[in-house]
């Protein structure tokens, strides 16, 4: 898994309607990641490509410790980038190490 002391943007790979379609992605199992152990609370950086062709990065939020990515219970887009295509971020876009 990924250190728990670094922000990153993971990149789902896939496409959903809004904050709510990915977050049940997550529940649903088809979206999984590890990392570290986590505290109650931390969170990650995800983009995801929209229906409606925009990236949207923003926060998912762990609701345990246990760092699966099951365990994420809320998301909150940030920032919406329009004529952008998410093959062009990478983890070097957006690496912030604490």
């Amino acid at each position: 898994g990924l250190a728990a002391t670094e922000i990153f943007l993971l990149q789902t790979g896939a496409t959903f309607q809004d904050d709510a379609a990915l977050l049940t992605g997550f529940a649903a199992g088809q979206l999984t990641f590890s990392t570290g152990t986590v505290t109650d609370n931390d969170a990650i950086l995800v983009g995801y490509t929209t229906t409606a062709g925009h990236v949207n990065i923003g926060i998912g939020q762990f609701n345990s410790t246990g760092g699966s990515s099951d365990s994420i219970d809320s998301f909150q887009t940030i920032v919406t980038l329009q004529n952008v295509d998410i093959a062009n971020l990478d983890g070097t876009d957006f690496l912030i190490v604490a």
